[in-house]
């Protein structure tokens, strides 16, 4: 009896050994991810330093001859960033102008995407270059006079129009010699007449002005500035426009064309028969030109939120038709911009499901459910990018702006929805978004990408490397959960910083690793769609970035900073504190 007692104990202390030891192991395992989860993102410990030390492929460390195409944001701070590195920098701008996407003008159909109205979904804190602060005076959401105003500036505090040619088209960008580390790149451009409409913008107000001139003195005052900044530039210098075609081979070759310039339509049962007029958003300008119309707008991101909302207020009805309804969130919360929130580093340190629910409580308290709006969401468990406007809701309450579910079909003056319901329109506008197009790039062996059937699915390391191709960078081809300006900064400087032997490229092996690690949590997180494949969150993705350059804050070199960093506005200026 004694020897079956003993035994028995004998096996339940077995037992309970191993559920301890089980148990033991569990928890080690959780407070080891717990511990390099959060101590990563507060800048401590890095596990991937010590393999960026050591690649497999590496970039010789002399100064490089550079070609960037495009004059617009992301170009204008990758030519910065190059020069900062004692690069030889040239900028191909194909218009007269800088600012790219951010350069307005009244011509339907131009590059330009934005609209009269069109004010950026970040705020100035948020969307400023680390090293050159947006003005104290402008507004929080400054409207796009101001964006490109401060674009024009920092191109000139930064002396980066000397390297622009101006009206000068890429026609073609071909590898040059053999594929290897010194690849280089042959460049064939032409020069093209610039347009007789010039930059429309709005003219100045007297409100920023401290005296009290009249305002025809102000405009006077403005146009003879003008005067004087086009003499100095033709003094100063800037890059003289190529020969009507011209080559020349350069060392490396940044890509900042932009990815919202190439309208996606898509294609409804009847609409070749349909009597009124179809547009994208891409070449909508202004409302009044849709007074007293039947509007139909396709899509509700923000543009297509933008411009029902603004043509709700002129047009005799608008119709919103969403696929599969959005989230749409405030740009204030209590009077807070809502990118102070989700670009807050303590915020960003909180438990996913955690950041949801407040988001969730917040935007329920500030405007209730989408279901009394029409925009619940037809999908569970994913997210979509989210869509930020305020004006939309009272529009919907107050009935002259109407949700619908997605087209079925269009007759010859009405459509008709998913639902069965017809309504008579005489335009019909689509807020499809964009494709990802480089009509200078042989994309199939360059990127093995297929415009027209990979749907924007890119596969470029870190967004800007591609795996199989040397020295060849793209810059600003991503959609993130707030502003590009910072991101393409830091990542202008990641390529300035490799092209100078400062940073280093993993193997091909490993960056395949992170492109479909990225590409596996897209499509866990975010509804399958063309639109979430760049898709990326802000704080994360910049300290990813920063980390690569060695720019990533350390909290705890900073304690008399460390309230502001954790709890302040994610300013990119903090990507300056160390390097």
């Amino acid at each position: 009896m004694l020897a079956y007692l003993s035994s028995v104990v004998t096996i339940l202390a077995v037992q309970v050994l191993i559920v301890l030891l089980v148990l033991a192991f569990i928890l080690r395992r959780v407070l080891w991810v717990l511990f390099q989860t959060y101590a990563y993102r507060l800048g401590i410990w890095n596990p991937k330093r010590k393999s960026l030390r050591k690649p497999l492929r590496k970039i010789e460390g002399e100064k490089k001859r550079v070609a960037v195409i495009g004059g617009g944001a992301c170009g204008l701070t990758a030519a910065k960033c190059l020069l900062d590195e004692g690069h030889n920098v040239t900028v191909y701008e194909k218009f007269d102008h800088i600012g790219g996407n951010w350069a307005y003008t009244n011509k339907e159909g131009s590059y330009s995407a934005i609209y009269e109205t069109t004010i950026p979904f970040s705020s100035k804190e948020n969307m400023c270059f680390s090293d050159y602060p947006i003005p104290r005076h402008l507004p929080v959401y400054m409207p796009h006079t101001d964006v490109l105003s401060y674009l024009k500036s920092y191109a000139k505090n930064f002396l980066v129009k000397q390297c622009i040619r101006f009206n000068t088209c890429v026609v073609s960008v071909e590898p040059e010699g053999q594929d290897g580390p010194d690849q280089k790149w042959r460049v064939v451009s032409e020069y093209v007449p610039p347009e007789p409409e010039e930059i429309t913008s709005n003219p100045p107000t007297p409100l920023y002005h401290a005296d009290k001139t009249s305002f025809k003195r102000v405009q006077d005052r403005e146009r003879e500035k003008t005067r004087k900044r086009e003499q100095a530039d033709q003094a100063f210098g800037s890059a003289p426009p190529a020969r009507e075609r011209s080559e020349e081979v350069y060392d490396a070759v940044v890509v900042c064309n932009g990815h919202h310039w190439s309208p996606k339509m898509p294609k409804f049962k009847g609409e070749d028969v349909f009597q009124g007029e179809i547009m994208h958003s891409h070449c909508y300008k202004r409302a009044n030109r849709f007074a007293g119309k039947r509007v139909v707008v396709v899509g509700v991101g923000n543009s297509g939120c933008d411009i029902a909302t603004e043509c709700s207020r002129v047009s005799k009805q608008v119709y919103l038709s969403t696929r599969r309804g959005c989230y749409v969130i405030p740009k204030f919360y209590f009077g807070v911009p809502v990118d102070y929130v989700y670009s807050n580093r303590f915020f960003h340190l909180l438990p996913e499901f955690v950041r949801n629910v407040i988001f969730l409580l917040l935007t329920w308290i500030v405007r209730g459910t989408s279901t009394r709006y029409g925009l619940q969401q037809n999908y569970v468990g994913k997210r979509t990018h989210p869509t930020l406007n305020t004006e939309i809701l009272y529009r919907i309450l107050h009935k002259s702006l109407s949700i619908k579910p997605h087209i079925q079909e269009i007759r010859q003056n009405t459509v008709i929805f998913e639902d069965g319901s017809e309504v008579e329109a005489d335009v019909i506008i689509y807020a499809t978004g964009y494709n990802i197009e480089f009509p200078f790039l042989d994309t199939a062996r360059v990127l093995n990408f297929d415009p027209h059937k990979d749907e924007n699915q890119i596969e470029l390391y870190k967004y800007v490397v591609p795996q199989h191709t040397n020295n060849i960078f793209f810059v600003g081809l991503i959609q993130p959960l707030g502003a590009i300006f910072p991101i393409a900064e830091l990542q202008a400087r990641w390529v300035a910083a490799l092209l100078a032997g400062i940073a280093l490229l993993p193997s091909s092996s490993m960056m395949l690793d992170d492109i479909t690690r990225k590409r596996e949590r897209i499509g866990k997180e975010y509804v399958q769609s063309s639109r979430h494949t760049l898709q990326v969150e802000f704080l994360e993705y910049c300290d990813e970035m920063a980390d690569l350059i060695g720019a990533k804050p350390k909290l705890y070199k900073h304690g008399d900073l460390l309230w502001e960093l954790l709890f302040g506005v994610g300013t990119p200026v903090q990507y300056r504190l160390n390097g």
